[in-house]
Parts: structure tokens; sequence; C-alpha cells
């Protein structure tokens, strides 16, 4: 079915009152005779007469009605071949505007939505008006234009007669113009050829579907019944070729197909833009990839004051900073906090990474500098779901009294407040760096800027390409301060007075605006601030101890809480010590690390413990000494006594009465091995199985050059 474009054309006007009575002048410029033909032929054909006063007298007139059908066909072709008296005349009735609220429906039993056979008498439901389209109603007006003019000239030479010469200088072309352009209207036919024209049928039809709605036109619509692209057979197997994450291409996905039927690549195309871009990109897109181009929901802030609601996410700079302690670069994390109602960063905080304590101080900065808020709306990343922000007791946001409302994992466009703002925020000021990393950078740039870099740093140990860290940390300040104080498209728009032009508002501005309304909002003092924000954590009592990250922290007056859960704050810089509350918040004490250790011994006894072993410990390096041997005979200090003592060291000669140990036995009997008995090679040989003796021999025979070890242990 083709919806006609065109514009609806002036039609001609339809007779102001019937012309029931013709006279024989009007036959005659009908009938192409003279008048005196027409009253011979009235007069042979015995048509019915009457007269009507004229000037000088009364002239003979027929009822158009009683005349022949042909002669009636004649003068009602007449009729509509007279042009319009004036250009603005009435094409159709208005709509009727009481239809019943009932699906939109053309002419009931039509086919193809042109008056096709299978009408129904009586089930014309009028369509709502807002539903047609510009088509529907484009033709429904054409057809009520011809109904009526049919119906003018049904009153003086009937239906069937007027119906018959519509249609029949349709199909011969002859109509007037104005009405000949409304045919193809009407009729919402496809081709323009023209062959297609109307039949005496269809426009009964019509009149008969407009008079028993009350020639109500709504009822002339047709119905949309357009079918949606038929599914080709090699259509399903198409598709699941196409629809692959990997996104191949038309011919690729032809290529790969499964089945003998295969479409050219002009079909396949013809058949994917007839798809919508939802089931187009089905199985090429993930599911969170789709919902940019799905129906979304615009969430309306116009009734939240300032910090009913805040957001806070992290972003990864786009651009290389010095690292703090070793001078590479990399890239630091940002935390930022924003309201809501005004767009404005109230706070934010930056990392080496992405870590609980980045999320803890970006929210610190904003109650410092801000207030409180009542709902923190976050993703789900592990910095701002750690117990220490979202627990229920010990928790940031339960501490401040806030609720914390977790996103939906993978819907970032529910928090597309911030997650379009990162453009504005930081990516567009890092462009202007020499280190920006992030899209859009040009690859040949990129790669010369990073071994310039490299360069640098391995020649003088940092690079002017990059920040530092302090640099870093203001050129932030300065983008969120830029950002507040621009104009944002969010927001009401305001006069400027220096200039007079109309802009959005800032989000300084609208934070003022509502401070300027009256709205405050809740601080904290600097104590205040400087408690809450240290973090807690739960923990358990223990005989007036707590135990945090493998310490221990002790107070008397913990004693009468053993076995009760209760909050521990630290300070991350000072390990000494940590704040004991209660679960509903009250101070119980201020406990220190290890405060309950005692000496395991008393000092004075244990010093006098080691001036009593210090003579000890020198008696016991001299043994040692003695067994580690010397190159000559020791010396003994004293009085001599007449014994003899063979000691480690080689001595020849008689054999002593007394060796002083066993390596001395050893080293005798090695220096005087001819003297050996057989009990001394067997009391050696037993001595040494102590691994001991057995090194100091080894060492004794490497030093003196002797071999008596071997032998004793062969033999």
């Amino acid at each position: 079915m083709r919806a006609v474009d065109d514009a609806l054309p002036v039609v001609p006007a339809a007779p102001d009152k019937p012309v029931h009575l013709v006279d024989t002048r009007l036959l005659a410029q009908v009938l192409g005779v003279t008048e005196r033909a027409v009253r011979l032929r009235a007069a042979s054909g015995r048509w019915p007469s009457t007269t009507r006063p004229v000037r000088g007298g009364r002239a003979k007139v027929f009822p158009l009605s009683r005349l022949p059908i042909a002669i009636r066909e004649a003068v009602l072709a007449h009729f509509l071949s007279i042009p319009p008296a004036a250009s603005t005349a009435p094409a159709a009735p208005a709509a009727g505007t009481a239809a019943p609220p009932a699906r939109a429906v053309a002419v009931a039993g039509e086919k193809g939505g042109n008056g096709g056979k299978g009408a129904c008498p009586g089930r014309a439901v009028p369509p709502v008006p807002g539903t047609l389209d510009g088509w529907q109603r484009r033709c429904m007006e054409a057809r009520a234009a011809l109904l009526v003019h049919i119906r003018a000239l049904a009153a003086d030479g009937g239906l069937n007669a007027a119906l018959r010469v519509v249609a029949g200088q349709a199909r011969a072309g002859t109509l007037p113009s104005a009405l000949a352009q409304l045919v193809p209207v009407a009729n919402a036919r496809a081709g323009n050829s023209g062959a297609r024209s109307l039949s005496v049928p269809t426009l009964k039809r019509w009149w008969g579907i407009w008079q028993r709605a009350g020639c109500d036109a709504l009822v002339l619509a047709p119905a949309d019944v357009r079918a949606g692209p038929s599914l080709p057979v090699w259509a399903p197997a198409f598709l699941a070729a196409y629809r692959l994450p990997s996104k191949p291409s038309v011919p690729d996905a032809i290529a790969r197909m499964d089945g003998a039927v295969r479409p050219s690549e002009g079909q396949a195309r013809r058949f994917l833009s007839s798809l919508s871009a939802v089931e187009r990109n089905k199985g090429r897109m993930g599911p969170a990839a789709l919902k940019a181009i799905r129906p979304f929901v615009r969430r309306d802030t116009s009734d939240l004051e300032p910090l009913d609601v805040v957001i806070a996410d992290g972003f990864t700079a786009k651009q290389d900073v010095a690292h703090p302690i070793h001078g590479r670069p990399f890239a630091p994390e940002l935390t930022v906090v924003r309201c809501v109602a005004t767009r404005r960063v109230i706070g934010w905080s930056a990392g080496l990474s992405e870590s609980t304590w980045t999320v803890m101080d970006a929210y610190a900065d904003a109650a410092r500098k801000a207030g409180l808020w009542a709902i923190a709306y976050t993703d789900n990343g592990a910095g701002f779901r750690s117990k220490l922000n979202t627990g229920d007791l010990a928790g940031l946001q339960g501490r401040l009294g806030a609720t914390h409302a977790l996103g939906r994992p993978g819907n970032p466009q529910a928090r597309g407040q911030i997650e379009k703002g990162w453009d504005r925020l930081f990516i567009r000021p890092a462009k202007a760096l020499p280190a920006f990393r992030g899209t859009g950078m040009d690859p040949e740039a990129r790669r010369r800027i990073v071994k310039q870099v490299e360069r640098d740093i391995s020649e003088q140990g940092r690079s002017d390409l990059l920040q530092s860290w302090a640099e870093f940390l203001r050129w932030a300040a300065d983008c969120v301060a830029a950002y507040n104080a621009a104009p944002h498209s969010g927001l009401p728009r305001m006069t400027e007075a220096a200039t007079g032009k109309r802009r959005h508002m800032s989000p300084d501005e609208a934070w003022q605006a509502h401070m300027a309304r009256g709205w405050a909002p809740v601080r904290l003092s600097d104590a205040e601030a400087e408690d809450l924000f240290r973090p807690h954590l739960i923990r358990r009592v223990r005989r007036a101890e707590v135990a945090l990250f493998n310490n221990a922290y002790f107070h008397p007056d913990l004693e009468p809480h053993h076995g009760e859960a209760v909050q521990v704050g630290f300070d991350i810089h000072d390990p000494t010590r940590v704040w004991v509350r209660s679960l509903s918040g009250a101070l119980i004490a201020v406990a220190e690390a290890g405060g309950n250790s005692r000496p395991y011994f008393d000092t004075v006894r244990v010093q006098r413990a080691r001036r009593r072993l210090r003579p000890v410990e020198a008696k016991r390096a001299e043994i040692l000494a003695e067994l580690d041997g010397a190159d000559g005979p020791p010396v003994i200090e004293g009085e001599a006594v007449p014994v003899s003592v063979a000691l480690a060291g080689p001595t020849d000669g008689e054999r002593p009465a007394f060796f002083a140990s066993d390596l001395a036995m050893y080293g005798w009997c090695a220096a005087n091995e001819a003297a050996v008995t057989a009990h001394d090679r067997a009391y050696l040989a037993a001595a040494m199985a102590d691994p001991r003796l057995a090194r100091a021999v080894a060492d004794h025979d490497r030093r003196h050059g002797t071999g008596l070890s071997g032998r004793l242990q062969a033999g």
C-alpha cells in the first residue's frame, strides 16, 4: 500500500442548491443539439415537464430525476465540469469527534485498505483521530471529498447515476483536475501509472459505510495492514553467522553460513536494513552495550535539594604522571563526589591506585567542604563496598547517618550524570598535556613521547614531560574549580547580569541559588570531622584487649566489656593507639598498643645473671680455642706442675702419663706411630665416631701432614 504524499488539491464546490429542473437551453448545451431538437425529443419520449415563470412569459422545464438515465448522467457530468466558483470551497465535512475509544480500524472488512469486498454493513468503527498516520488521514479526506460531490449530484440525478458518472469519468480521465487528483489518494494503491481508477462498487461501499456512520469521515480512513518484512528462508542461518561478538562483516557472515541457500550481499544488506537497530545488533553487542540504543528513563532532579543525593565514582587519569616514589610514569586514580541536584563536585581525592582509603578521603573532603548528605549512590567497586564505608555500624555512611545505595552491575547509564561528566571534568583538560594517553591521541606521537620519557628518566632520573605528584594535585584542583564555574546544560537557565544573555547556570551558581532560597547544609566541626572520618572496624573484647592488624591494644576500662563487640577506630598513620567505642558510639577508652606488657623477669635479676655469665663465656671461648688447636704449644700461666701432659700439637719422645684430650692423644700417636699400642688404636677408632673429634682430627692431619686417621678407619 502506498501513501500519496502530495497535498490535497482544491476540489470544485458542490452546488449550493440542488438543481431539480433543467430547461431546454441547458439540455441542448449538454447534448450538443439545438433547442428545437430537445423539444422534439422530449415530445417523442414523453418527458415529464412543467413550466416556470421567466421574463416575458413562461418556459417549459423538465424534472432532472425523471429524465432518461443517459440524459441524467450527461447533465451530471456537465455539472462536474463546471469550474469551482471559489478557490476555497469545502472539500469534506469535518471528522467526527465522538468516536468510541476503540483501536483504529478503517472500513470494516476492507481488503487492502481501499474498500475491497467483504465490508459488513453496520460494522464500521471510527478510529481515534490521534492514531492515524499522515497517509491514512490524507486518504480519508480524499474519500470524503469525493463522496460530498457524489451526494450533491445524487440529489438531482439519483445515487446510481452519480456513482456511474464519477466512476466513468475517472476511468476515462475526464474528471476535473481537482477531483482527478483525489482519485489516487483515495485509492491508496501502489503504482504511479494512473491505471488504477475508481469503480462503481468501490464508491458504493464507501457511500454505504459513510452514511451508516452518520457521514463521519473517520470511518473512511484505511486500515494500516502493511505487513512487516517477510523472513527469507536463509535469514536464520545468516543471522546465526552475523550475530557474533566478533562483529563479522556481511560478506564474512554469508561465507560462514550453513545451508545451501545463500543470499547475495545486496539481499543480506536489505534484509538487515529492515530490522530494528536492537534486533540487528543482538549478539554483536552485549546487554550493557545494547542499552545505549534501547529506550531509557530520564531521571528528574528538579524536586531534589542539594545533598539529598550524591554520586561517587572513580576515574583513572588519562595522562602519565611521575610516580612520587620511583619517578616512573603511571596513571593515578581520582575519586569524585558530586551533588546530584546542583551537579557540583563537592569533594575529591587522588591516590596511587583505587583503594578504600582514597574513597574515604574523598568522602571526608566532601563532608568538610559541603556538609552531610542523605543518600550516597555508587557503583559496585571494591572501594565503595568495603566495610569501612558501608558497614551497618562501623561504616562511614552509617556513622554519618547516610544511606548507601548501590547501582545494578553493568548498568552505568543509571549514573550517567557522573559518567558523562568525566569528559568535561578531566579528559578535555588532559588533552592539553604532552603525556596525554586517552582516546584520540595520535599513536605515533604517543610512541615518541613514551620513548622520550624513558630516555629522560634513564639519563636524568626525571622527565619534564611528566607532571610531578604535587603538580598533578594542583591540576586536579584547578579542573574541579573550572568545572564548577562553567555553565551546565542540566541546570536551569538564567539571565547573565553583565550581558543580559540567557544561559544555563553553573554548579556553583545553582548551589548559591539554593542557599539564597533558605537552604543550608548540615556542617561538621573540626573535632567532629576528625572523629567521624577515622576508620572503624568491629572487633570483640578479650580480657580487656582488642586485636587489630596483628597488634593487641589494652586498657583496664575494657574489662567490663569482655566478650562484647565494639567499634575500634584507628589512625593509619599512628599504630600506637586505637579508639574503642560501644556499638552505640559512646567512647569507652583509648587503648594503647602493648598496654599490658611487662618484663618477663625483673630487670635487676637479669642483669646480675648476665654479669655472672661473663667469666663462663670467657672460659668457654678458651676451651673452643683449644679444640681448634694452635700451631705452637700453648702458654700455661702459673706455677709449673711436674706432670707430663700432652696437648693437641704433635709431640715427640716418651709417652706422657696424661693426655689433656682425645685430640692430644691423637696428636702424640700420629707423631709416634711406632709406639702406638693396639689398645690406643682401638680407643682412638671408637672416639672418632664423634663427628666433632673426627673434624678436629681431619684438620690436624691437613695442617701437619699426618695420616693416622685414615689407617685407623681402614684397620
